[in-house]
């Protein structure tokens, strides 16, 4: 069984979570890995790495923000 009709759905999956949710919400994380699977699958090694590393990118920055919020918030209960 060929991945190539499952490409479509993860693709059309991914513009709705960036369209809903912004292009680096970490919700779109999860979404990246199906064309990501699908283009290491099909021999699109370059695209499958860009994939990969956009995901990784957002991770980070979404693990930035928590650590953010949690020092912020930890300020907040000593403040008090």
């Amino acid at each position: 069984m060929s991945s190539v009709p499952a490409r479509k759905p993860s693709r059309r999956a991914l513009a709705i979570r960036k369209k809903v949710f912004g292009p680096d919400n970490p919700s779109v994380v999860k979404t990246l890995e199906g064309p990501a699977k699908d283009c290491e699958q099909t021999g699109r090694a370059a695209e499958a790495q860009e994939l990969a590393e956009r995901a990784k990118r957002i991770r980070a920055q979404a693990a930035g923000e928590k650590a953010v919020d949690s020092r912020q918030g930890r300020g907040r209960i000593q403040r008090q």
